[in-house]
């Protein structure tokens, strides 16, 4: 974990001028949710940001969202339809 704090995007994501999602697992063991906060804050210049953070009521609570991918496979799906100009379910 001590590596990983200097592992970051950081000075980088206000570059970022494309839509873009953040997904995050509530009880993720090995990104800390503040990480997730910490990458969405930084978006200021994308035209569209989201921060979903998965929960036990909608799953996907783990890193990578191990436990339940089905939610966040959905939302990622569906983010990139919206953003690219397709249809959603």
């Amino acid at each position: 974990m001590a590596r990983a704090e200097h592992m970051h995007l950081d000075g980088v994501l206000d570059r970022i001028r494309v839509p873009y999602l953040v997904t995050h697992g509530k009880h993720d063991t090995q990104i800390p949710l503040k990480w997730a906060h910490r990458t969405f804050d930084q978006l200021l210049n994308s035209p569209r940001r989201e921060l979903v953070i998965f929960d036990e009521r909608t799953g996907g609570v783990m890193h990578s969202s191990v436990d339940n991918s089905g939610p966040v496979l959905d939302c990622i799906c569906d983010f990139a339809a919206e953003t690219l100009g397709g249809r959603t379910a």
